[in-house]
């Protein structure tokens, strides 16, 4: 009986670790634009929408622009999909996807909006 604890207890931990080595290889993590263009491996950057600097050509059907980020250090962005619907009133993203040939090549993009619920979770009411 005491040896059927001991080998459970085993295959518990061994199934921990390798859940845990497989997810810590899916999760891509948050950089700085200027680390973004140094990392050979895909990362995340978040940063403001340069509104200036968007373009959807439709024929291609890519999405190019740029974001500043904290440190003011700004990159161009094309993403290969269509815009995302709430990409024209967004004012920041999160990009995941790598830095080559002078492009942020982003595979997923994650649109930061305001929200009206912003203010009303905050206190403030206002007329909608």
């Amino acid at each position: 009986m005491k040896w059927t604890y001991i080998i459970a207890f085993f295959v518990i931990v061994g199934a921990l670790g390798f859940t845990m080595y497989a997810f810590s290889g899916s999760l891509t993590p948050y950089v700085t634009v200027a680390e973004a263009k140094r990392a050979h491996t895909p990362v995340q950057v978040r940063g403001r929408i340069l509104k200036n600097t968007v373009h959807y050509d439709p024929q291609k059907g890519k999405l190019y622009f740029s974001i500043e980020d904290d440190q003011h250090q700004t990159m161009e962005i094309v993403y290969p999909h269509p815009k995302p619907d709430a990409f024209d009133s967004a004012r920041d993203t999160a990009a995941t996807g790598i830095y080559r040939n002078g492009l942020f090549h982003a595979d997923n993009l994650i649109i930061k909006c305001p929200s009206k619920y912003n203010d009303r979770r905050l206190g403030s009411r206002s007329s909608s």
